[in-house]
């Protein structure tokens, strides 16, 4: 059975049809499991699940958010999603099915994750980045795909100097052309 949830203030619980057994004890302990599924749900102590998030049931193996986890609001966890312990996920977070996070992990508010990869340990993924392959522990990432912040950092320099760069580029083009009309 699964470890005590905590339930932050007005956020409900929605059992479809087919749930296991629920109970209330410090905040929510569930058990769910849907239908036509092998897996279940497995919640770590101390986890705080916000408003209007959602953890699917496994799908052919449970789906496990680790101790000391905090979910924010509109957090979307897909089936078979494995997370370590002690990480962040801000709101409007969307991780995809059989992933596994590694522990410590904060995802920014609208990281998107890819299904079927691995985030290492200690990894911090930037506000709307976009995760698409395996990343390495102690990573901090940013961007769409993802990479490291300071590549990041320097792709967004590069684009704010384009329109300097083709006035320059325009500028020496029309100056070729006006000496070689004067041959």
């Amino acid at each position: 059975m699964a470890e005590p949830v905590l339930a932050l203030k007005d956020a409900a619980l929605t059992l479809d049809g087919n749930a296991g057994p629920v109970s209330i004890l410090h905040g929510i302990t569930l058990q769910v499991a849907r239908g036509e599924t092998l897996g279940l749900t497995g919640i770590g102590d101390d986890v705080e699940v916000g408003a209007n998030s959602t953890i699917d049931s496994g799908t052919i193996r449970a789906t496990r958010v680790g101790r000391g986890t905090k979910i924010d609001n509109l957090v979307q966890i897909g089936h078979n999603v494995q997370i370590g312990e002690d990480c962040l996920l801000c709101g409007l977070v969307g991780v995809a099915g059989s992933t596994k996070i590694g522990s410590r992990v904060v995802l920014a508010g609208q990281v998107g994750v890819n299904d079927n990869i691995t985030i290492g340990d200690d990894v911090v993924a930037g506000g709307a980045t976009k995760i698409f392959t395996k990343v390495p522990a102690g990573r901090v990432i940013l961007g769409s795909p993802a990479v490291e912040m300071a590549t990041q950092m320097e792709i967004n320099k590069g684009m704010r100097r384009l329109p300097r760069l083709y006035r320059d580029v325009a500028a020496l083009k029309k100056a070729v052309q006006k000496e070689g009309e004067s041959d």
